[in-house]
């Protein structure tokens, strides 16, 4: 091979013995001549940096790039708005560990007294128009508490987490993506690469330290779609 072309380039170790770094290892030592180009979004990491930069670096400069407001300026992509919300998770006591929120203690904070059913009641009462919606969670206790409130308001939705059962999640997902569920609350599942063009509201309900996760996150919301103007984004986690 001449060539390896990566999507989600991102995801791709600087270090380590991982499936990628086998690979690419493997392919160099055929051919030490390969060439290598990523695809991504989110060209770079929130420990490292940017992936042309640096000492562990991946690759050598960006061959080509378009920013979002362009590609939302050329119709490529659907325009955001995102509005600050009342209901907001307060981290000021929340830990860190390698760059971002310790999640133990991120869950705690969102579910601390009354704020769940203060965002979701906040959540509902902005969602005027909206038919779909993507929710991100900080663990999936507190995805099941929101799922729960949603459910009190006569909203219907689903969970997925990392530990959902594949046919389970599959179906949750078809029936979101047919508008059959209004509301799709995830921990840790839904971002990047996931596809659902109707989506015309994100709610953060996960604050991060990641510029990456933070892209991938709202990115969701950025497919076109037939009769969607824009795409709202409820911020509870004050990342915006």
């Amino acid at each position: 091979f001449d060539i390896v072309i990566v999507d989600e380039a991102h995801l791709i170790p600087p270090k380590g013995f991982g499936m990628y770094q086998q690979l690419l290892a493997g392919l160099r030592e055929i051919n030490p001549k390969l060439r290598m180009v990523g695809l991504t979004a989110t060209p770079f990491r929130t420990d490292t940096g940017s992936l042309d930069a640096g000492d562990d670096r991946l690759f050598h400069g960006i061959a080509y790039e378009c920013d979002l407001p362009q590609m939302i300026e050329d119709g490529w992509l659907s325009p955001i708005t995102n509005l600050g919300t009342e209901a907001e998770i307060d981290t000021s006591s929340v830990r860190t560990r390698a760059g971002e929120y310790r999640s133990d203690e991120l869950e705690a904070a969102a579910i601390a007294g009354d704020l769940v059913e203060r965002s979701v009641d906040e959540l509902v009462k902005r969602s005027k128009g909206r038919k779909s919606w993507l929710i991100f969670a900080c663990g999936i206790k507190h995805a099941e508490m929101i799922s729960e409130e949603l459910g009190r308001h006569g909203i219907i939705n689903a969970c997925v987490f990392g530990s959902t059962h594949r046919d389970d999640r599959d179906d949750y997902i078809e029936s979101f993506k047919r508008g059959d569920i209004t509301a799709m609350v995830n921990v840790g599942v839904l971002t990047t690469g996931f596809d659902a063009p109707q989506i015309d509201l994100i709610a953060l309900m996960r604050p991060t330290q990641s510029g990456g996760l933070y892209v991938q996150m709202v990115g969701r919301g950025l497919r076109i779609a037939e009769g969607k103007k824009d795409c709202l984004v409820l911020d509870f986690g004050t990342n915006v």
